[in-house]
């Protein structure tokens, strides 16, 4: 019998025994290499973290320790680095990623969920994230549709009210692919990741541009 090491993985515990624990170590130091260069890494090797926690869970099933399989299973799904920018194995990597389940990540189905969108949200996010769920480019049609149940004698308030409430917002990468039902793996992650730094660094700028033109005023 294996011995078994527990982990914290994206903050999730986990039951792993040795030899696949040996393995996710490999492959975790091999993204921090990769993703070293990033003045984000942090945040998305969190949220890697915790999907390949979320992978592994999906692939135990009702089992309570994680093995090899279900180690391959995770990191074959999130795929490495050198998939997606055409860089050669490094020794991390070709010892963690198994080429041969090529065929079941590209057969693994991504599922939308509905969250309410804080990047493109007017209110709440409630009809930006309705439109990213149904695949709908411009969330303006459900704000129309919305007004125009409320005007015609419908609840559409009250039906917004609900729905801000019941739909959890979007807060993390991994959040943000899902409602889009876009593929959650280490490229989109690290995509998510920094677009929301940016959208952060775009809104501080032109705060601190109103400001200073508010103070030339003066």
């Amino acid at each position: 019998m294996n011995k078994i090491e527990y982990i914290n993985l994206g903050g999730i515990p986990l039951a792993v025994d040795v030899d696949a624990a040996h393995h996710l170590q490999n492959y975790l130091l091999g993204l921090d290499n990769y993703f070293g260069k990033s003045e984000h890494a942090n945040e998305i090797i969190d949220d890697i973290e915790l999907r390949l926690a979320e992978l592994m869970e999906e692939s135990m099933g009702s089992r309570k320790v994680a093995n090899m399989k279900d180690v391959k299973y995770a990191i074959n799904i999130m795929g490495s680095p050198e998939q997606f920018d055409n860089l050669e194995d490094t020794e991390e990597f070709a010892e963690s990623v198994d080429h041969d389940f090529s065929e079941e990540r590209e057969s693994y189905q991504y599922k939308r969920k509905l969250y309410r969108n804080p990047d493109e949200k007017f209110i709440a996010g409630v009809c930006s994230g309705i439109s990213a769920y149904f695949g709908i480019n411009d969330p303006i049609w459900i704000r129309l549709a919305i007004v125009v149940f409320t005007i015609t004698g419908g609840a559409g308030i009250l039906l917004y009210i609900i729905l801000w409430i019941v739909m959890p917002e979007a807060r993390t990468s991994i959040d943000k692919l899902r409602m889009k039902g876009e593929p959650i793996d280490l490229q989109n992650i690290e995509r998510m990741v920094e677009d929301g730094f940016d959208q952060i660094s775009d809104l501080a700028d032109r705060v601190s541009e109103k400001f200073t033109k508010k103070k030339k005023k003066w």
